[in-house]
């Protein structure tokens, strides 16, 4: 055999092995774990309905009078659990502001469930069917989470960069943005941002922990824990590797000095 063809062949086999080892993953593989066909592998816990105890405060706006709570799917049994829900807000905000809320707010209903589960497409239709009769109390804006099902320990260093900047359908940073952007604007009336999956526990961990990364301050360990404490449990290896992928971004990526170890 030819001189050329063997090192051909070598240089073939070394690829194979790097990637075997390395878990090196090409640019259609990428694509591939980038679909939607991504929540078909993700196992949610079930939701059920609202549960009051799952919801919590997260950060508040002195100026704007605005508010980020999380918490599960905010559904009784036949409609939006509206008045649950701010009631539990009122005992929430007075326990951590000592103030109850306004008496007229409007809600940014932001859900992270996905319209491929057949039970989280209906619970979706109801959501919206209650601001669509409803608009003056708000608006439900559908975020779609799935994690990531690779670690970022788990891929190849040189490739860690290039995909923690675009690689999933999460793209936290322009949700974490818009968190941000809402709690930070000044409305004819406060604003209360609720964030929240189907459980609240998992993808609703993965975002309020991205959020606290980004801008309260919270190292990876910190905002994890975080998550971990109200969950009550670890979060789904999907959610707590979309996290991981988000704080090595803010780490190599936009150099956020604040988010040590990711582990």
């Amino acid at each position: 055999m030819h001189t050329p063809m063997l090192f051909t062949l070598f240089l073939a086999f070394s690829i194979i092995i790097n990637a075997q080892s390395h878990q090196v993953f090409s640019t259609e593989e990428e694509i591939l774990l980038s679909t939607e066909g991504l929540a078909t592998s993700y196992q949610n816990e079930t939701g059920g309905s609202f549960k009051p105890e799952r919801v919590h405060l997260v950060a508040y706006n002195e100026q704007t009078g605005n508010y980020l709570f999380r918490g599960n799917m905010p559904l009784n049994s036949e409609t939006f659990a509206y008045d649950e829900l701010l009631g539990i807000m009122n005992v929430r905000s007075q326990e951590e502001l000592g103030a109850l809320l306004p008496e007229s707010v409007k809600i940014i209903d932001v859900s992270l469930v996905n319209s491929i589960e057949k039970s989280e497409k209906r619970h979706l239709e109801k959501e919206r069917s209650f601001f669509a009769q409803n608009p003056e109390l708000g608006e439900v804006i559908n975020r779609p989470i799935y994690g990531i099902p690779i670690s970022v320990k788990h891929t190849h260093r040189k490739w860690r960069k290039h995909f923690s900047k675009k690689w999933g359908k999460d793209k936290l940073e322009s949700l974490i943005n818009n968190l941000s952007t809402w709690l930070n604007k000044n409305q004819d009336i406060p604003v209360i941002i609720y964030v929240h999956c189907e459980a609240g526990f998992d993808r609703t961990g993965e975002v309020i922990a991205a959020y606290q990364l980004r801008f309260q301050g919270k190292s990876y360990h910190e905002a994890y824990q975080n998550a971990v404490e109200v969950a009550g449990r670890n979060i789904s290896s999907f959610s707590k590797h979309g996290l991981q992928w988000y704080a090595y971004y803010l780490r190599e990526v936009t150099r956020l000095p604040t988010i040590g170890d990711i582990q």
